[in-house]
């Protein structure tokens, strides 16, 4: 995958990729943590979840499938599930 073309906003964050292959990729960002929520692929929209300790806890392609980390006490990555 090359780069073509990039918008970028005032916090250096991608926000728009257009690649050589034609993929449009769009990237919206949380206002109050500025983490990367979604992602947005020819598309297709991949939500990003966090846990209450800000760690990533998962993603979802639209209603069709989603992944699930879980970390166990201690804080250490646990395990991956999927539906």
């Amino acid at each position: 995958m090359v780069l073509r073309f990039s918008v970028g906003d005032r916090l250096g964050r991608q926000l728009t990729a257009i690649t050589t292959g034609g993929a449009t990729n769009l990237y919206a960002y949380s206002t109050n943590m500025l983490e990367l929520v979604s992602k947005t692929q020819n598309c297709v929209v991949i939500n990003r979840s966090r846990d209450t300790c800000g760690r990533e806890s998962g993603l979802a392609l639209e209603t069709d499938y989603n992944v699930s980390y879980t970390f166990d006490t201690f804080g250490r990555f646990d395990a991956v599930t999927c539906c």
